[in-house]
Formats: C-alpha cells, sequence, structure tokens
C-alpha cells in the first residue's frame, strides 16, 4: 500500500535512530532528537547553523548537540512535529502565537504562513486593527493584506473612535489613508487622522524632555508647528472635496490646510449648491490673503526685458503685491492647470499668436474666473476688435467681461471724471488720474450687466467690474493705456506718472485677487 510521505518522515520525529542533532530543551533540559538534512530543509537559521560557514567537514556524522533553554520543551516538540509532517491541528490561540514567534526565530516561512493564515480566519471588525498592527510589525505580509481589505470594506465599523490609530506607527497610517474609497465620513477621517498627530506630538516631546516636569505646557505655536511638519505627508490624502461647509468650516478652524485650497473648496460648493454668500462669512475674513503672499500672473505679447512690461509689472508691485509671474502669450500658451497656481490673472495682451491660441486661451480665463480667481484686463489692447489674434472664446462668449470689443480710439478727454463707487476698494487712495495729452480707450458704455466704478471726463468707462455668479470671480476692465509717462513720455495716451495710475492698478489686481465673498 502506498504510503505518503508525511507518514514516513513522521516516524522520525524526536527519534534518536538517524538522528545527527541532539536538543537539550528547557529549564530540565529535556533530550529531544533531529535531523540536520531535514531541518536545513525548512529553515534557513538551521541551514546556517549545520551546513554554513562554521561547518567543517569532521563534523559528518557526529551527534551535534545543541542547548535551547528559552523554548517551552512542549511548544518545541510541536514545532519538530511540524517541520517534519507539516501537520498542526492546534486550536488554541495562545500556542499559536508562541509558535508564530518561533518561526521569527528560526526563520520558518513555512509555519509563518500557517500561523498567519489561522489569524486570517480569526479576523473580524473589532480586532482588525489589532491585528493589522502586528502584521505590520512583523511583516506578516498576507495576514496584512487581509486586514487592509477588511478595512477598506467596513471601514466605519473598524475605525470606531478618533484615538483608535493613535499608536500606529507614521508609515502604516499613511497606508490607511492611501487606500482610497474608504466608506467612512472623510471628516472623521480627518479628525481620526488629527488625533493621531496630536499623539505623535506628544510622544515627541515626552521624548524629547522625558525629564521635564510633568503639566508644565509646550509652546502653543511650537506645538502646531510640529503637527503641521507631522500631518504635511499626510493632509493631501484627505477628499475635501467630499465635505460639506460644516465640514469645511472644521477643517478651516485647524490652520492645518492652507487658506486658499479651504476658499477654493468653499468657492466650488457655494456655486454648485447656489447658497446665499452671507452663510459662508466666516470663511471671508479666515481664508484672505495678505498682498505679499498674492500670486500673480502677467499674461503679455511683450517680453520680460521689454520696458512696457517691466512698468506693468512694477505697477502691479507698487502696492504690496511681490509675486508677479510673467508669460508672453505670443511665444507660449498657458494651460488651465498652470493658471490655477496663480490667485489673479493680469492681461495685456493685442497678440495672442494663432487664432486657436486665443480661443484655448479665452477659454481657459473663463473656467479660471469660475473657480473664483480674479481676472484684469487691459482694454485697448485685449478688446480691440481689428486684430483677429486677439483673445476669444468663452471668456467673452458668456460675457465674463463687462466691455464688448470695439475698435480702440482717441479722445482729448484725458481727465478721471465721475466716480461712481468711490468707496470701491480700487479706488482707495485714488485723488487723481491724467494723460499726456489724450485717452486712448475702447469707446463703449455697455458694461454687460456690471458695474462701472469710474469714468473718463468724457462718460466712458475707465474702470469696470463684473462678477456674472456670486461665486465666481471679478473680471476688472482698466479702459486706458498701462503705461505712463515715466517709461515713455514721447507717447501721448501715457499716463501722468505724478498721477494715480500705479494705485489703480495695484489695487485693481489685489482687489480681484482676494476672492472675497462678499
Amino acid at each position: 500500500m502506498f504510503e505518503p510521505i508525511q507518514i514516513t518522515l513522521s516516524k522520525l520525529v524526536d527519534q534518536e535512530r538517524f538522528a545527527d542533532v541532539k536538543f537539550k530543551v528547557g529549564d530540565d533540559e529535556v533530550i529531544m532528537w533531529g535531523h540536520q538534512l531535514l531541518l536545513s530543509l525548512s529553515s534557513p537559521f538551521w541551514e546556517s547553523m549545520f551546513y554554513g560557514e562554521n561547518w567543517k567537514e569532521t563534523s559528518r556524522g557526529k551527534v551535534s548537540e545543541i542547548v535551547i533553554d528559552d523554548v517551552d520543551p512542549a511548544l518545541f516538540s510541536l514545532y519538530l512535529k511540524f517541520t517534519y509532517t507539516r501537520d498542526l491541528l492546534i486550536k488554541d490561540e495562545e500556542t499559536i502565537e508562541k509558535l508564530f514567534f518561533l518561526s521569527i526565530k528560526y526563520s520558518d516561512s513555512n509555519l509563518n504562513f500557517l500561523c498567519q493564515d489561522y489569524y486570517k480566519k480569526q479576523l473580524t471588525n473589532d480586532n482588525c486593527l489589532f491585528y493589522l498592527k502586528t502584521a505590520h510589525e512583523f511583516n506578516m505580509k498576507s495576514l496584512k493584506k487581509t486586514a487592509l481589505r477588511l478595512l477598506q470594506k467596513s471601514c466605519d465599523s473598524v475605525i470606531t473612535s478618533k484615538e483608535c490609530l493613535d499608536d500606529f506607527p507614521a508609515d502604516l497610517v499613511l497606508e490607511i489613508f492611501s487606500l482610497g474609497s474608504l466608506h467612512l465620513e472623510e471628516i472623521y477621517l480627518f479628525k481620526t487622522l488629527e488625533n493621531w498627530g496630536e499623539n505623535e506630538v506628544k510622544k515627541y516631546y515626552e521624548q524629547k524632555n522625558p525629564n521635564k516636569q510633568q503639566g508644565k505646557k509646550v509652546d502653543e505655536g511650537k506645538r502646531r508647528s510640529k503637527l503641521k511638519k507631522i500631518l504635511k505627508p499626510f493632509l493631501p490624502l484627505i477628499k475635501l472635496e467630499y465635505m460639506n461647509f460644516d465640514d469645511l468650516g472644521i477643517i478651516s478652524e485647524t490652520d492645518l490646510f492652507p487658506s486658499e485650497l479651504i476658499l477654493q473648496y468653499v468657492f466650488n460648493l457655494a456655486n454648485e449648491c447656489k447658497l446665499d454668500l452671507k452663510s459662508l462669512s466666516r470663511f471671508s475674513s479666515k481664508h484672505q490673503k495678505k498682498d505679499k503672499d498674492l500670486k500673480i500672473l502677467l499674461i503679455a505679447s511683450c517680453r520680460r526685458g521689454n520696458a512696457r512690461v517691466r512698468a506693468i509689472m512694477g505697477s502691479i508691485r507698487s502696492g504690496k503685491i511681490r509675486n508677479v509671474d510673467l508669460v508672453t502669450c505670443s511665444d507660449q500658451f498657458v494651460p488651465y492647470e498652470d493658471m490655477l497656481c496663480y490667485d489673479a490673472i493680469v492681461l495685456r495682451t493685442a497678440n495672442t499668436g494663432t487664432l486657436k491660441q486665443g480661443r484655448d486661451l479665452g477659454n481657459n480665463l473663463a473656467k479660471f474666473v469660475k473657480t473664483g480667481r480674479g481676472l484684469v484686463i487691459f482694454a485697448i489692447n485685449t478688446l480691440h476688435s481689428n486684430d483677429d489674434t486677439n483673445i476669444k472664446g468663452a471668456i467673452y462668449d458668456e460675457k465674463l467681461v463687462p466691455l464688448k470689443k470695439l475698435t480702440r480710439e482717441s479722445f482729448t478727454s484725458r481727465n478721471l471724471g465721475t466716480v461712481d463707487l468711490p468707496n470701491h476698494p480700487i479706488m482707495k487712495g485714488v485723488k487723481a488720474f491724467q494723460t499726456k495729452d489724450y485717452c486712448h480707450i475702447i469707446p463703449t458704455e455697455e458694461v454687460f450687466n456690471g458695474k462701472i466704478i469710474a469714468k473718463w471726463s468724457n462718460g466712458y468707462p475707465l474702470i469696470t467690474e463684473k462678477r456674472a455668479k456670486k461665486h465666481w470671480g471679478s473680471v476688472v476692465v482698466l479702459n486706458f493705456h498701462p503705461i505712463s509717462t515715466e517709461t515713455t513720455n514721447t507717447c501721448g495716451k501715457s499716463w501722468l506718472h505724478n498721477t494715480d495710475g500705479n494705485r489703480i492698478i495695484s489695487n485693481s489686481v489685489s482687489y480681484v485677487a482676494k476672492k472675497k465673498l462678499n
């Protein structure tokens, strides 16, 4: 009759016959027998011991004697039986745990797999996090993978308190939050992450100052700075787009996310839900950038070395704005994704290259404005209708610009006229504005449901603004030549440098860039 190899090998378990290893196990040095070849085949630990560098040819045929004083004899007997027969019918969790640590001690992958298989069958929502942490700590890949799958599937039943991840290592927390599609409210995930971060900060200061007097508080500024640093790799994994206004309000109070990012999601959500902006007033003051932190993009038809471009950039910076980048639109197209790096765009161009580029740029600018960001346009260049390569697309088709395109003309009127909105932020500090000889403008009084902030002395609009929808950004059109006599004194349409042209330009850019919610 055919006999399976396991039965054959079972006859050798702890038998002195053919044995070449003598174990003395436990405090009482219980004698057990083994076979170097079979043990070496089951584990690199034994292979290294019996056939490694220290093994000598003279050892062949001799019985090796090994003392094992840190393992219970009954447990080692089970281990030997499994090594020979791969048979282990144990349902006692305490014994499985001891065998698991034995599998690590002796680098026995077969025993390790068997223990992991046992633990996988014990996995429930209640013990998932315990087994996940254990599997991560001891590199139990199979068990860890199963635990992560259960966590992803039943996250709301596994993560039941904000404190449940407090003792987890950072790399495991990052792995959990990187899973995606966790079935739990995003705000609850954030609170769990924040709580974990707070606990990490606490441990950091306890380890840094182990003898520090208990009860003495760490400086709040330093503590928050450390929390931000710890959570920096994790925060991009929180999906703000899944949160409502109340959730975003909670997030904003923590100051862990950039203000402009929170505000952007507020605008998007407000736009989708068509909510009254008064309900969002809590965001308006908290997430208002300072001028020195604003990022502005100037899109012009001239290169950086051009004196006129330098002059416009100087006007933008004449207030407190410092970060101004330039793109020459006749040479380079601006992708929409690149636009989103900026708080506002200033447009001064009479040539966008090809007709297609002009239309694509106009479409991108329309999307940009709909995110709540602002746009300042110098009309006499950009709204000149006779230029076939000028800007087109959705920015005009959807009437997001307050003035329509017309052929620019010159008028002898050259002074600031009626100020319709004297308290408007753009007019702050503006007392006089005058050109050298004449005004060169787009001659229209149509503002497409926008508003006129100030007029020329001949009644044509000087400064206009339009916000097509409450949650979109403002488009301000400056209907004058953007260069002062300080740059070009021979040009009659240039504004006098000792009047407030710089202030109008810098105020306009600052105004549209701050994404006000009122």
